[in-house]
């Protein structure tokens, strides 16, 4: 047989879970998919979202008065809370998101989804347990019976609750039109809490100092337990290898947790360390350990050492794995932001590229102007050569013809001899006169 969970009697060590600034009224643990969570609404306005360790995982803000209840939905994606404020709101559990808003017309005190999560049972004030659809966000009826608050509302299959208030009403949704009243159980004064057990065989119920406990199957109380100051509330658990007898918890205006043996009545342990009264008790799905919420606004995990021992290797696994997580994203946006630096870069030097290919080209284009620019003028300059060519040819044959011509002349007037001189030539005459002879 494995170790008891629970040393009797013995010391346990509570893990404090704080955050809410007032009295925690209600706290529920929900086994789901993806984990056990602990779901807790506050008076100061709001409700929170935790893990079985006790770490935090969100706080839902919206609601303008206490929160009575907070109850998470067997798939762990929505939460439901009940508020003095007049609304039930359905809010988004991976997210916070508020999905949908239920007015009511007075305080609600207790919400619950159906065990397929497609419709919605609240009740309060009002007196009156609303039934409501969540997929056309319209009530489907009100189920009218109780004289008192209605402090608790329990699905308890896909068509039939419980209510608690001035006295415990179990109804089914098949019965008449639109569902009815199917048995009443009594107890001395008005419930204020109710619990089904884990294991299923028993409802809890508290009223006043005293605890009553009903066979599911028959429905009549095998069992009351009375305490020495009001209660708010009980949990049971049943029995197991790790505990011999079935035990219960009950939690009172006395700041104390007490622990008792269901089949004895013994005390078997009492746990202090709240400093007001204790509003709410209830077990561990798995039995691992029970808690209690109380007017100081804290919740307490009241556990054995070697649970402790586990949940702080736990949480420090989940740090470290948080921590190697944190690191990979780390890398992974280093390499992202070196990835963005080099494409910078690269862009940076291709418009760097694409700007002096631009004034390269420039430059060709004025080199190529420049060279055509030359060419035309070494063309004219050799165009107005060919035309200078010919003239200073001519003028040199000129030039030459003159100073022929010159020479010839200088040469004649050398040669010539004056008409009037004839004496000086004795032939000249005689020439000249056959010339003219010859002529003739």
């Amino acid at each position: 047989m494995a170790e008891p969970l629970i040393p009797f009697p013995g010391p346990l060590l509570p893990v404090i879970c704080g955050g809410h600034s007032r009295p925690v009224p209600a706290f529920h643990f929900s086994p789901t998919p993806d984990g056990v969570f602990i779901s807790s609404g506050c008076l100061d306005g709001n409700a929170m979202l935790r893990q079985d360790t006790g770490d935090w995982i969100g706080t839902f803000l919206g609601h303008k008065g206490a929160v009575w209840s907070a109850r998470l939905d067997q798939q762990a994606n929505h939460i439901v809370t009940a508020s003095a404020d007049y609304n039930v709101k359905v809010w988004s559990a991976l997210n916070g998101d508020e999905l949908h808003n239920f007015e009511h017309k007075r305080i609600v005190r207790s919400a619950d989804f159906a065990p397929e999560g497609a419709r919605l049972a609240t009740g309060g004030q009002e007196k009156l347990v609303k039934i409501y659809d969540l997929a056309q966000l319209a009530e489907l009826n009100a189920l009218a019976g109780h004289t008192d608050t209605i402090k608790e509302v329990v699905w308890t299959s896909e068509h039939t609750l419980i209510s608690a208030g001035d006295n415990i009403r179990m109804w089914d949704l098949r019965v008449g039109e639109k569902g009815g009243e199917v048995k009443q159980l009594s107890v001395n004064g008005p419930v204020v809490s109710m619990e089904l057990s884990l294991d299923g065989k028993h409802l809890t119920a508290v009223s006043g100092k005293t605890v009553h406990f009903f066979d599911r199957n028959s429905w009549e109380v095998v069992k009351t337990h009375t305490s020495s100051c009001e209660l708010a509330s009980a949990s049971l658990r049943g029995a197991g290898d790790d505990c011999p007898t079935p035990v219960f918890v009950t939690g009172g205006t006395d700041f104390w947790v007490h622990l008792w043996d269901f089949e004895t009545d013994k005390e078997l342990g009492v746990y202090k360390g709240h400093h007001g009264p204790v509003h709410c008790v209830r077990w561990h799905p798995t039995y691992k350990y029970f808690a209690s919420s109380s007017d100081d606004g804290t919740i307490r995990l009241w556990m054995k050492e070697p649970v402790v021992r586990e949940l702080e290797e736990l949480q420090d696994r989940q740090r470290e794995e948080k921590r190697k997580e944190d690191e990979k994203k780390k890398k992974e946006d280093e390499k992202k932001k070196e990835e963005e630096k080099k494409k910078k870069e690269i862009a940076k030097n291709n418009k760097k590229a694409k700007k002096k290919a631009k004034q390269q080209q420039a430059q060709l284009l004025l080199l190529q102007q420049q060279q055509e620019q030359l060419q035309h003028q070494a063309a004219a300059q050799a165009t107005e050569a060919d035309g200078a060519q010919p003239a200073a040819a001519a003028t040199t044959e000129a030039a030459a013809d003159g100073a022929a011509t010159e020479a010839v002349s200088g040469s004649e007037e050398e040669t010539q001899f004056p008409i009037d001189d004839a004496t000086s030539f004795p032939d000249a005459g005689a020439a000249t006169g056959e010339d003219n002879a010859a002529a003739q």
